[in-house]
């Protein structure tokens, strides 16, 4: 009996090469869907997203599921007791580190008028390295845009920032129609050296308060038959207004 032996050909490799290649691009796409938002979530205009003491713990996933993209990115936890701070840390020994946030509401009836965000970060100082942390956000259509930022850099003492940033309806309307998403990002950079543990922190909280706090403005979008409506009703008045112009001219010729 013959038996014949059918070494892949250099078209069968590449083919198969490519469906993996598409394979792992859906997959990473998937998982960058991390944060579902629905008409339900909405309360009164209003979305609200947080990261707790609670969802900073070890044993929390929230960070990881919701998250849409995240770089040498870790919760950790420091201290003890009432001293314990929880947050999210440049993993030590690496140079740079970021994670993004998408707060996307195209699967929902509403736009977003404004935004603020509270998200404290902290670098602390060190003699042989020098960190930078920043903030930004954008929309799909905008470039990043500058928020906050910290830096170590030329400083002798530890650095912070825990206030809350607030993004307006005019801040959104200059970029264009008011956006369906916002993406957030924070990013962590080793200027000098190395990242070391509990140096370079976002979403700093005490165990029973609030890290990063989000708050959406929105509103509704006109449901089809509302614009409808407006145009019948826009296009009646026109018409009336023009009626009244003919009958007014020919009553004085």
């Amino acid at each position: 009996m013959k038996t014949t032996c059918l070494l892949p050909t250099s078209r069968n490799i590449a083919a198969k090469a490519a469906i993996v290649v598409i394979a792992l691009a859906l997959i990473a796409l998937h998982a960058r869907a991390a944060l579902a938002i629905t008409d339900a979530d909405i309360k009164d205009g209003r979305f609200l997203y947080s990261l707790t003491g609670s969802d900073l713990s070890s044993t929390s996933t929230k960070f990881a599921n919701d998250v849409w993209a995240s770089t040498n990115v870790v919760v950790k936890q420091q201290g003890e007791g009432d001293a314990e701070r929880r947050f999210l840390m440049a993993a030590t020994g690496e140079t740079s580190a970021s994670f993004t946030y998408e707060f996307d509401f195209s699967g929902t009836a509403y736009v977003i008028e404004s935004f603020s965000i509270k998200d404290p970060l902290q670098a602390a100082y060190s003699a042989s390295n020098r960190y930078t942390i920043s903030s930004q956000w954008r929309t799909d259509s905008s470039d990043w845009i500058d928020l906050r930022s910290i830096s170590t850099v030329g400083q002798t003492t530890s650095q912070s920032f825990s206030g809350t940033d607030t993004i307006s309806k005019t801040a959104l309307e200059a970029l264009g129609q008011l956006p369906t998403t916002i993406y957030y990002r924070v990013t962590y950079t080793a200027n000098t050296g190395t990242f070391q543990t509990n140096h370079a922190q976002a979403s700093r909280t005490a165990v029973a308060s609030t890290g990063l706090n989000v708050s959406f403005n929105l509103t509704a979008i006109p449901e089809p038959s509302t614009i409808a409506m407006c145009v019948a009703f826009g296009g009646a008045c026109l018409g009336v207004i023009i009626l009244r112009q003919r009958n007014r001219h020919q009553a004085t010729r």
